[in-house]
């Protein structure tokens, strides 16, 4: 236990790293308020004012020794020990390793949006030159072949 966290500050501030303070709270079996003013004192009492700043604070223990036990046909304790492996993963601090994460980010919006600008295209102008082949493709061209009969 951390020197000035009460052992619950330090359970509720270690289980944010995988979990909502909604689903904390259903945890513990305390309200979602509570959990959120153990983090928040917890993190006052470390200096720090984010919850990862204060994860980091905190020394490295396992995530499963932290959840408390519950009743044995509840997954909860069981999911939370698997979402230790994926757990939080901090963006690179290499300066040239962000720009490049940016950039490959950038990229494959622009690509998404391009190829959904496309695709809406196509959609339409197929729509436009053979009405009566897509008439049941939406409600609006239906609607017009019912009217044009």
């Amino acid at each position: 236990m951390r020197p000035g966290l009460s052992a619950r500050q330090e359970e509720c501030l270690r289980l944010t790293a995988f979990r909502t303070d909604r689903e904390i709270a259903a945890v513990l079996g305390i309200s979602e308020a509570t959990v959120k003013k153990h983090v928040h004192e917890a993190c006052q009492r470390l200096g720090v004012n984010r919850r990862k700043a204060a994860l980091a604070l905190l020394t490295p223990e396992p995530a499963a020794p932290a959840i408390v036990a519950t009743a044995p046909s509840d997954p909860a304790p069981q999911m939370a020990a698997d979402l230790g492996r994926f757990g939080y993963r901090p963006p690179p601090r290499n300066a040239y390793a962000r720009v490049l994460m940016m950039a490959g980010l950038s990229l494959a919006l622009a690509v998404t949006t391009t190829t959904v600008t496309v695709l809406v295209g196509d959609y339409h102008r197929l729509l436009e030159q053979h009405p009566r082949e897509f008439a049941l493709a939406s409600p609006l061209h239906r609607s017009q072949a019912r009217l044009s009969r």
